[in-house]
């Protein structure tokens, strides 16, 4: 296809190559989400266990961003030219981690030095960002969030 001309064809264009590459990776990144769930789920049963703190002290949830999200993300962004949505989004594949106490927080983002580091990680496939944050309009829980930056 020849570059896009008009701001229709440019967002037509980048909406066509998003829903590309979700139908042809989507199942992927899926599994990939599912397996940083089941780490960080393992890790938090550990911790647990060697704090003495009830299970339910530290929940993790992971998600792939939907395709949705990352259109939206696009168009707040003016629709940046992309080849890979990775070009352009850093939060592709995100965990989060919710404790009841901030010093788990950072407890558990000390564990992850304890996960096995993957081949892919090694090669450069993928980079890790983290954030510790408290919980808006309370103070009852810190999250600490963890994305997988597909690279």
């Amino acid at each position: 296809m020849a570059k896009p001309r008009t701001r229709k064809e440019r967002i037509d264009f980048l909406t066509d190559r998003a829903i590309r590459f979700f139908d042809c990776y989507g199942d992927e990144l899926e599994s990939i989400s599912q397996v940083l769930k089941i780490r960080l789920s393992r890790l938090a049963s550990a911790y647990t266990v060697e704090n003495e703190l009830p299970r339910e002290a530290i929940g993790v949830h992971s998600r792939v961003k939907p395709l949705a999200s990352f259109l939206r993300k696009l168009e707040k962004t003016n629709w940046p030219m992309f080849h890979y949505p990775t070009d352009v989004i850093t939060d592709l594949i995100g965990a989060r981690v919710i404790c009841w106490f901030v010093d788990d927080c950072y407890g558990m983002l000390n564990s992850t030095s304890r996960l096995p580091s993957s081949s892919a990680s090694s090669r450069g496939l993928w980079k890790t960002t983290s954030e510790i944050r408290s919980a808006p309009d309370t103070d009852r829980y810190t999250f600490w969030q963890m994305f997988l930056m597909i690279v």
